[in-house]
């Protein structure tokens, strides 16, 4: 009967210890977070800052996305698996605005170049296959 309560109290004293080991190493990983419902405006393309006077957006919805591009309303699908970030090739409306053209086209022709994203903050910024910031943008 001694032998009994001896064991039973190694148990009760390590049974704890074990899940406190495991709940510890384990842990929850940092997960990426989720685009989804979230609207940020483009502060930077490709290396350059976008002048005040230019609208460019994006909307991400329910692997919608959607905004403003300088001139017109563009809309492309998306997907995103983690950090990695693949965009359809958008639509959009067609407009024509003095000054605002040139912006437009390379804002819609680099969205087709993004490939991954980092979230830092009130930051996103979409990279290139190379890790670059081609697009950063700001809530």
């Amino acid at each position: 009967m001694n032998h009994k309560y001896k064991f039973s109290l190694a148990y009760c004293l390590f049974i704890p210890l074990i899940l406190v080991f495991f709940t510890g190493c384990g842990g929850n990983p940092e997960q990426t977070p989720d685009l989804d419902g979230t609207e940020w405006s483009l502060t930077e393309m490709n290396g350059e800052a976008i002048p005040e006077d230019v609208e460019i957006n994006i909307a991400f919805s329910e692997g919608q996305l959607s905004g403003q591009s300088a001139c017109n309303r563009y809309f492309a699908g998306y997907d995103q698996e983690e950090d990695t970030l693949r965009i359809d090739q958008p639509g959009s409306s067609n407009m024509y605005c003095e000054g605002l053209m040139d912006y437009e086209a390379e804002y819609l022709q680099t969205l087709g170049e993004v490939k991954s994203f980092e979230l830092s903050g009130d930051s996103l910024k979409m990279l290139d296959q190379s890790g670059n910031a081609i697009l950063v943008f700001r809530k």
